[in-house]
């Protein structure tokens, strides 16, 4: 039986992220990594959203977070994990 299968992990897109987030909420994640937003504007920011600590990588890892979510579903649903 094998016990791990390997899920390639991948950035969600706009449409996946729309179903849960505001095209508000997803425009500001998107820009938190950007230049225009400072280590000074990022911990301001941190402090409105109480449990997250926001980088510079932090766009990029929250969109592989959530793509991979939605990978690991379809692999689910799709019934991969049972070979």
């Amino acid at each position: 039986m094998i016990r791990c299968i390997p899920i390639e992990a991948r950035e969600a897109t706009d449409d996946e992220l729309a179903t849960v987030h505001t095209q508000k909420h997803v425009t500001l994640m998107r820009k938190v990594s950007s230049n225009e937003y400072g280590d000074q504007h990022r911990r301001i920011l941190s402090r409105r959203y109480n449990s997250i600590y926001f980088n510079r990588g932090s766009s990029e890892s929250a969109l592989l977070a959530a793509g991979s979510v939605v990978e690991v579903f379809n692999a689910i649903q799709s019934k991969t994990f049972f070979v």
